[in-house]
């Protein structure tokens, strides 16, 4: 049985962290105009940057934290996203890795706007709590 309380902690640790980088690259910005044809590259970058780190709190507040509270509550909830789980060896690992966006935008294609979560990691037992409980509550749909 999958401990949501314990995911949630370990969720709420990585958006702490990731509010923390937010932060950072937000105080690093207030001086930068807007006008992104008289920013240099440096300052681009730092937009740039801003960018990325408020997408990866709102990704892990949304599709992470959130869902896991709700599922605390809720444990039938199954939400209007479908998460993949890809096991590959550590060899082509990283190679696999490269192609999770394109694999995701790929299938998204079929399925229409349906949100679709990638997950590649090593076939090798998990040592990640996340990759964990990812493994504990896959579905098996295909074995090589």
């Amino acid at each position: 049985m999958t401990d949501y309380k314990k995911l949630a902690e370990i969720h709420a640790e990585k958006l702490k962290k990731a509010i923390q980088h937010l932060k950072y690259s937000f105080n690093n910005i207030q001086t930068l105009g807007t006008d992104v044809h008289k920013l240099n590259e440096s300052q681009l970058a730092e937009w740039e940057s801003f960018e990325a780190r408020f997408s990866r709190a709102s990704d892990i507040y949304f599709m992470k934290y959130l869902r896991v509270k709700i599922l605390i509550h809720d444990p039938g909830f199954r939400g209007s996203f479908i998460d993949l789980l890809l096991r590959v060896p550590m060899e082509i690992l990283s190679s696999a890795k490269k192609i999770r966006i394109p694999f995701s935008l790929e299938i998204q294609k079929h399925l229409g706007e349906q949100k679709i979560d990638v997950l590649i990691i090593d076939i090798n037992p998990p040592q990640d709590p996340f990759h964990q409980i990812a493994v504990e509550q896959a579905v098996l749909l295909r074995q090589w």
